[in-house]
């Protein structure tokens, strides 16, 4: 008896995951077709209005910030949510008396993988794979004690998730080390 109520219970739970699954699997090909109508359209935004000029004009801003410990150069690119976040982070930073430090950074290439196209302009998502290479690590400025990262020449990927505030595109998310970068892009994207 015990036997076939467990055996109940594991089929239906694997039929919740065949429905999950083949929900992610619409979502993902609704994905993908809106990504594809949003770029067809010669005057939509997201093709137009976020260049790899403005990624890398970004890029540099972040990490400029992130050595100044100061969000103010970011106001206008960033969301306000994201913005404070990086303003406790920095004063996480100065509690601890760490110091950021930057170098050799290049934007390697800044790829457009998904988005949203809603009906209302305001309220499109793009994410985008940008791909760096630097030197960035974290020390303790009294010691000089290494805190996070190292000093050796390292590539670097990030998800980068924008959305529209008043027809710009405005950087809202950075997702750091994430398994999508395993995933091959071209592949994806076609």
């Amino acid at each position: 008896m015990e036997y076939v109520v467990r055996t109940e219970i594991l089929l239906s739970l694997v039929g919740l995951v065949a429905i999950i699954l083949a929900v992610l699997g619409w979502r993902l090909a609704k994905t993908k077709q809106l990504l594809h109508e949003a770029i067809a359209k010669p005057d939509q935004t997201c093709n137009a209005a976020l260049s790899k000029v403005q990624i890398k004009a970004l890029f540099t801003k972040l990490y400029e910030a992130r050595q100044q410990k100061n969000v103010e150069g970011l106001k206008g690119y960033v969301s306000e949510g994201f913005l404070h976040q990086l303003s406790q982070l920095f004063a996480r930073w100065d509690q601890k008396k760490c110091c950021y430090q930057l170098d050799k950074q290049k934007l390697l290439d800044a790829k457009l993988v998904s988005g949203f196209n809603y009906q209302n302009p305001d309220r499109d998502l793009v994410w985008v794979i940008v791909n760096s290479r630097m030197v960035s690590y974290l020390y303790h400025e009294p010691s000089g004690r290494l805190m996070e990262g190292d000093k050796l020449l390292k590539s670097n990927n990030e998800i980068w998730l924008f959305s529209q505030e008043q027809g710009q595109w405005i950087l809202d998310t950075i997702i750091k080390d994430s398994p999508f970068f395993d995933l091959n892009l071209d592949k994806a994207v076609s």
